[in-house]
């Protein structure tokens, strides 16, 4: 598919456009579309599978619900830290 396209329209940060930060890209400042970068669809589905991959390490310690929230935490943790560095050198 990319050899169809001009190489001159591809981003690379947005190769695959599975956040909605690869439609406001091109209008905002790095430090504005970085939280939305975060929500890719990839990196929602890995953040799934290590809850559950948690909970089926040991059920009777880490429920499901535990999970989530264990591997939602650390995930919104990163997100914050990054866009904050996105917005201090932006």
């Amino acid at each position: 598919m990319t050899f169809l396209k001009d190489p001159a329209s591809i981003d690379p940060e947005n190769f695959l456009a599975s956040n909605p930060a690869a439609i406001l890209a091109a209008i905002w400042q790095p430090g504005k579309w970085f939280p939305l970068a975060s929500l890719d669809v990839f990196g929602l589905w890995t953040c799934a599978l290590l809850a559950i991959g948690f909970s089926a390490a040991d059920p009777k310690k880490v429920p499901i619900g535990k999970a989530f929230g264990i591997v939602g935490g650390v995930w919104l943790s990163l997100v914050l830290f990054f866009t904050m560095l996105a917005w201090i050198f932006s």
